[in-house]
């Protein structure tokens, strides 16, 4: 789909793509080649191998994509987001906290977000939050001067579900 030229080659087209990797079940191996039967009832231990394959393999994919993109049209912006941080298991979440000093929330609550914006947009504020993307896109885009709203971070219904205990402690912080 992304390979065609004539799918990115129109003007002021807007592209939402959700990528769910490095999502459980991980379907790469350790050379991005895609793992045909599902990979479940993993150990500790598996499952964070190929969760690093995932992530790895899901970077390259989306660097190539970014290439492409970039190779018909230069002046793009692009947002590359997660939609939740790092949930592993409780012996690794442990060490996060141990040796990088990350605690439980952060790892969980702060999400990946990577940008390419025109020189035309380098003198805006870059947003701290999903909150302020689309302000921050349209600002950039239409030359705008849309303010930022404060910074609350959003929860899924698959957040909650998943660490309802630490949610609402979070919530009580």
């Amino acid at each position: 789909y992304v390979s065609s030229k004539s799918i990115l080659n129109s003007p002021k087209s807007i592209y939402l793509v959700h990528v769910d990797s490095p999502h459980s079940p991980h379907n790469f191996d350790k050379n991005c080649n895609k793992i045909k039967k599902s990979l479940r009832d993993l150990t500790d231990d598996q499952n964070f191998t190929h969760y690093s394959y995932a992530i790895r393999c899901t970077l390259n994919l989306v660097f190539n994509w970014v290439s492409k993109i970039n190779s018909i049209e230069k002046n793009n912006l692009i947002f590359i987001f997660g939609d939740h941080g790092l949930i592993l298991d409780k012996k690794r979440m442990n060490d996060l906290e141990k040796d990088y000093g990350i605690n439980n929330f952060d790892a969980i609550f702060e999400t990946f977000f990577a940008y390419q914006i025109p020189n035309r947009c380098k003198n805006l504020e870059v947003p701290k939050s999903l909150v302020n993307l689309m302000r921050f896109s349209l600002n950039c885009a239409e030359n705008l001067n849309l303010e930022y709203l404060e910074d609350y971070k959003f929860l899924s219904h698959w957040d909650i579900f998943t660490v309802n205990d630490m949610v609402k402690k979070y919530i009580k912080e």
